[in-house]
């Protein structure tokens, strides 16, 4: 510091020609310095190779693509397992509906309608509260929580005695249900690139396709196959075994 002192001190009292050859001359010294070239290969303009069309992963070094397949078999599983689940749960009641709910709780006219408007309107108002708390909280607490939650609340349906107990637990199960798939979305568009995140979020999306497909086969698996045993209505063993299926999801989540 002391010789920078001098330094500026004796530039001060020099006149200005000299002043301002010698800075010239000390700012061309300063920048003569070796300064490796480093270029960074922006994953949009990389060339792909056909494999890489199908899975960009083919394209990328060892170390990124150990890292990425990491990534998919933790994160992207664990999205789509419960986007599966949760479209599971939400399509259960019109399944169960005609398997039985309709006699077992004697429901008539659009009470059907209004238990999946209950569910509906708690779903599009929950969405904005879930996702301005997966903000301020760890998604690795908040996601498996809400997961948890409707799985909880999809349990007790096994044990629903009438059509109001019916429509407050649609409404608790879209409360839960509502941040998670925008909630995942914006996780997804946290780890993954541009590049990367089409093809992942297509499957996350296909993932809640087969969970609403899946529905109506398992809930007729249930009705031809296990209406009445043990005196237990089909519908309600369905929604029994939907319920416990947020459990597996939600324990791997916490565990990542």
């Amino acid at each position: 510091m002391a010789s920078l002192d001098r330094h500026l001190d004796i530039q001060a009292h020099m006149p200005a020609t000299e002043k301002d050859g010698n800075s010239k001359d000390s700012t061309a010294s300063a920048l003569e310095v070796d300064i490796p070239e480093v270029r960074f290969q922006d994953q949009a303009t990389q060339q792909q190779s056909w494999l890489g069309y199908l899975w960009d992963t083919a394209d990328l070094g060892p170390k990124e693509r150990r890292l990425l397949f990491k990534v998919d078999a933790s994160l992207l599983v664990f999205a789509s397992l419960g986007y599966f689940i949760k479209n599971l749960d939400q399509s259960n009641i019109q399944n169960a509906f005609f398997a039985g709910m309709e006699e077992d709780l004697t429901m008539y006219g659009n009470q059907l309608v209004h238990a999946t408007s209950f569910w509906t309107a708690d779903y599009v108002v929950g969405q904005v509260p879930i996702n301005i708390l997966l903000t301020r909280a760890s998604p690795q607490i908040v996601i498996p929580t809400l997961e948890l939650l409707w799985g909880f609340v999809t349990l007790a349906t096994y044990s629903v005695r009438d059509v109001r107990s019916l429509y407050a637990l649609r409404f608790f199960v879209g409360l839960f249900e509502s941040g998670f798939y925008p909630g995942m979305q914006y996780i997804l568009a946290s780890w993954y690139t541009p590049r990367e995140l089409g093809k992942r979020t297509t499957l996350f999306w296909a993932s809640g396709s087969l969970g609403t497909m899946f529905s109506g086969f398992l809930q007729t698996a249930a009705y031809e196959r296990l209406n009445g045993v043990n005196g237990i209505a089909g519908w309600r063993d369905k929604t029994y075994r939907h319920g416990k299926s947020a459990c597996p999801a939600t324990c791997q989540l916490i565990g990542m």
